[in-house]
């Protein structure tokens, strides 16, 4: 699968992410941030709980410590996220984006150590490795997208204390696997992709701070 990539198509599913992100943060500023990563956020096990604590697979990617990871983290899909929406269209971001950040939050579960984890770097992380895998695939120019994954792999090891590494592994190996099950699928249609206008994003801020 080869997709066109076109300035003039609104990026629906990037701006509704935003949107409902921002939302969420709203209510956790009535919540207060304490309770509100209490009630929403990922921990380890939480899933043994059972099917009452399965939301926080959700919610955790949607709550943030603060207006600053919360701007940091819609810069970022903003900056990347329009383009390649653009690209590969809403639905199959909207499936890339999901699957990072399920991915992240299941890694969390089984190996995220002590503390809460919030943030929606781990649905990030998902959109950058299917980023590179697409343009692997479309035999583009890596330096772009292997300078930003190289710098925030640096900021991942290097703030790891402070950053949820488990989302950001988790949701960048469910991010690709799901890119490449995506454009493995064989279209009616056969268009081109023009690679050279994806500029990938500066390197995500440290993220997802663990309480």
């Amino acid at each position: 699968m080869r997709p066109v990539w076109s300035d003039r198509k609104i990026p629906v599913a990037t701006l509704t992410i935003v949107f409902l992100n921002v939302a969420c943060f709203l209510i956790e500023a009535i919540l207060k941030e304490e309770k509100a990563s209490l009630m929403f956020g990922m921990y380890t096990h939480a899933l043994s709980v059972g099917p009452g604590a399965y939301y926080r697979v959700i919610t955790s990617s949607f709550m943030h410590y603060g207006i600053l990871h919360l701007a940091c983290n819609m810069l970022a899909l903003l900056s990347f996220g329009m383009t390649m929406e653009r690209g590969i269209g809403w639905w199959r971001f909207t499936v890339i984006y999901a699957a990072g950040m399920i991915g992240g939050a299941l890694l969390i579960n089984f190996a995220g150590g002590n503390g809460l984890h919030m943030g929606a770097s781990d649905a990030l992380w998902g959109l950058m490795c299917g980023l590179f895998f697409l343009v692997i695939r479309a035999h583009g120019n890596l330096e772009s997208i292997l300078r930003c994954l190289v710098l925030n792999i640096a900021i991942t090891v290097g703030f790891r204390d402070s950053i949820s590494w488990q989302g950001h592994v988790g949701g960048g190996i469910a991010g690709l696997i799901a890119a490449a099950i995506l454009f493995s699928i064989r279209p009616r249609r056969r268009s081109r992709i023009r690679v050279a206008d994806l500029r990938p994003a500066d390197p995500l801020p440290p993220d997802d701070t663990e309480a």
